[in-house]
C-alpha cells in the first residue's frame, strides 16, 4: 500500500481498492506535483490577497472621487441659482413671516373699521366720501 492508499485509508474509515498508477507518473513525480500545488495555491493565494488590496484601495478612491464631484456640482449649481437670482430659503421664509403679519393686521384694522362705522351709524350720521384733493398748481419758477 503506497502512500496515498494509506491517507485514504485513514480519512475514509474503510479499506479502498488501489487505484491503478498512470504509467507515465513515478512516485517522485506525484511528490513535484504537490509542491507545485503547494507553491501555485502560494502564489493564487498572494495574488487573491493583492487583487483585494488593489480593489479596497480602488473603493477608497471611489468615494473620495465621488464626494469631491459632489462637492463640483453643489458649487456648481449655487453658482447657477446665483446668477439667475432665484431667493434663497431664509430670505423667503421671512418675507413669508412679513406678510402673515401685515395679513394678520390689515384684518384687525378692518375689525376697527367695522367697528367705528357702526358707532358713527348710530350717531345717525353717514359717513361721507373722502373730499378729493385739487392737484397742485404748477409753479412758475424757471430752472426748477
Amino acid at each position: 500500500m503506497d502512500r496515498q492508499d494509506g491517507l485514504r485509508h485513514q480519512f475514509s474509515g474503510k479499506r479502498l481498492a488501489k487505484a491503478p498508477a498512470a504509467p507515465y507518473l513515478k512516485d517522485s513525480t506525484a511528490v513535484s506535483n504537490s509542491r507545485d500545488t503547494r507553491k501555485m495555491t502560494s502564489q493564487s493565494s498572494r495574488f487573491f490577497d493583492e487583487l483585494a488590496k488593489v480593489m479596497k484601495n480602488a473603493a477608497g478612491a471611489a468615494q473620495g472621487a465621488r464626494r469631491e464631484v459632489d462637492n463640483l456640482v453643489k458649487a456648481q449649481i449655487e453658482r447657477v441659482l446665483a446668477d439667475i437670482q432665484i431667493v434663497q430659503r431664509e430670505e423667503f421664509d421671512v418675507v413669508r413671516d412679513m406678510a402673515s403679519m401685515a395679513r394678520t393686521e390689515n384684518e384687525a384694522l378692518r375689525a376697527r373699521i367695522a367697528e367705528l362705522e357702526s358707532r358713527l351709524d348710530q350717531f345717525g350720521s353717514k359717513p361721507s366720501a373722502p373730499a378729493k384733493k385739487k392737484p397742485a398748481a404748477k409753479s412758475s419758477t424757471p430752472g426748477m
